[in-house]
């Protein structure tokens, strides 16, 4: 995924997700870039990407504790699934073709089904 795919991505997501209150740039450079999802309920996502490496995290994280997420590493995704993020559980099908905003439809449905906002 490229840095403008990305950035078209946290566009969409601010448009389309009614938990999102604020995005915030945490880090920028030519290459690579992390956002910080302020959201209700005091939970946050942080997301990054780094076109040099091809590396892609994402974390839905409550009371600095990551509750749920993604990462994609040497071409390859895997989770951590809601209440056992410390497990590294493989996705063979992957998050394309909008990973973030498929991620994000994830953080939705956690968030609604166990009546977290």
């Amino acid at each position: 995924m490229t840095l403008a795919d990305f950035l078209d991505q946290i566009a969409e997501a601010e448009r389309r997700f009614w938990f999102i209150t604020r995005i915030s740039e945490m880090d920028e450079t030519e290459r690579a870039i992390k956002v910080r999802f302020e959201m209700l309920g005091n939970f946050v996502i942080q997301a990054f990407l780094s076109e040099a490496t091809g590396r892609i995290n994402f974390a839905l994280i409550h009371s600095q504790q990551r509750l749920f997420g993604y990462d994609y590493e040497h071409g390859q995704w895997h989770r951590h699934p809601y209440a056992a993020a410390e497990q590294h559980v493989p996705v063979l099908e992957g998050l394309a073709p909008h990973p973030l905003i498929q991620f994000l439809a994830e953080v939705e449905t956690i968030l609604v089904e166990n009546d977290l906002i």
